[in-house]
């Protein structure tokens, strides 16, 4: 089965690197860097990400690189409003509740952490977000 947590760890050690290299390269501390061990929140928050990757047929990078200027919720919110479905509509396709997608555009939703350290730790390993949450982007 897919892990993210073991694609995390397995791409760090084929990159031959420590943990406190990554963790200084993608600005967090080594307290805060649980990504590795099975993390239940971060493995929900990238099926989440990938799902709304496909779900508005955009790259990784159209979704979540580059955000000095929003936030992850205010890119996936104009993404969406610029497609045209309704929230409703598109928390139905990536399976949530209306509700809890209307959090993700707000804002409030953890993807604001995990999209921004997905970006950073694949960059500074040279490797795609989709090769890192999907095992499809392995293909």
């Amino acid at each position: 089965m897919f892990s993210v947590s073991e694609a995390l760890r397995t791409q760090r050690e084929l990159a031959g690197l420590g943990v406190d290299e990554v963790c200084q390269a993608c600005g967090i501390s080594e307290e805060a860097y649980r990504f590795e061990a099975m993390n239940e929140d971060l493995e929900y928050w990238c099926a989440v990400l990938s799902n709304s990757i496909i779900e508005f047929n955009v790259s990784s990078r159209d979704l979540v690189s580059d955000l000095e200027d929003e936030s992850v919720g205010q890119r996936v919110w104009r993404i969406r409003v610029d497609s045209g479905p309704k929230q409703g509509l598109v928390a139905d396709r990536i399976g949530m509740s209306e509700d809890h997608y209307s959090r993700i555009e707000e804002g409030l939703s953890p993807l604001e952490t995990y999209a921004p350290f997905m970006t950073r730790f694949s960059g500074y390993l040279g490797v795609p977000i989709e090769y890192l949450i999907t095992p499809e982007g392995r293909d």
